[in-house]
């Protein structure tokens, strides 16, 4: 597979193999150029492009078509599996302001807020993540929209810089992530 270079938009190995079957209904074309035809509304057989395993190489293009009822079934017919990337993934995963606390803070406290850009313009979800930088995930809340809170009373004595790691995810699932360091600032505790 992948050994030939991809046709223009970016697909690999679209022929030969099997006959692909297509959504498309068989019927007549004019005379006119065609580009990427759709057939009729309707009909009792379907096209199939691209030749198979069973023909020589003279069938084995994409313009090459054929047509079957839907109820055939035999071994050079099928369809072919595609993987094209539909969205790219957020970018400049990021805080608005430096994440620095004071210890002994209550619950809930609010650290900071994440911010990241959608390429497609798709909102984006945030989310604390297992992987690597994420020690002190346990430590923090993240709510979907990118505000970093306490879970509890951190203590400065037990760590200063405390890692974590971000997820940011468009509607389409594409996603970043991201290791941040939290710090926390000493409380002077007079005795």
């Amino acid at each position: 597979m992948g050994q030939y270079p991809p046709n223009p938009w970016g697909f690999y190995d679209m022929h030969g193999n099997v006959w692909e079957l297509t959504a498309d209904w068989y019927g007549a074309y004019t005379n006119s150029s065609k580009i990427n035809p759709v057939g009729p509304s309707s009909g009792t057989n379907i096209v199939e492009r691209g030749g198979s395993w069973y023909h020589d190489g003279t069938w084995l293009f994409s313009a090459r078509r054929s047509n079957a009822p839907t109820d055939r079934r035999v071994s050079p017919l099928g369809f072919r599996l595609a993987y094209h990337q539909i969205t790219n993934p957020p970018t400049d995963l990021n805080f608005t302001a430096p994440l620095v606390i004071a210890e002994e803070q209550p619950t809930g406290t609010v650290v900071g807020e994440f911010t990241a850009n959608d390429p497609e313009g798709e909102e984006i979800t945030f989310f604390l993540v297992t992987g690597a930088g994420d020690d002190n995930n346990s430590l923090f809340t993240l709510d979907q929209n990118g505000t970093l809170s306490t879970a509890g009373v951190l203590d400065y004595e037990a760590g200063s810089s405390l890692l974590i790691r971000v997820q940011a995810k468009d509607q389409l699932n594409a996603s970043i992530e991201r290791s941040f360091t939290v710090t926390l600032t000493d409380v002077y505790e007079g005795t």
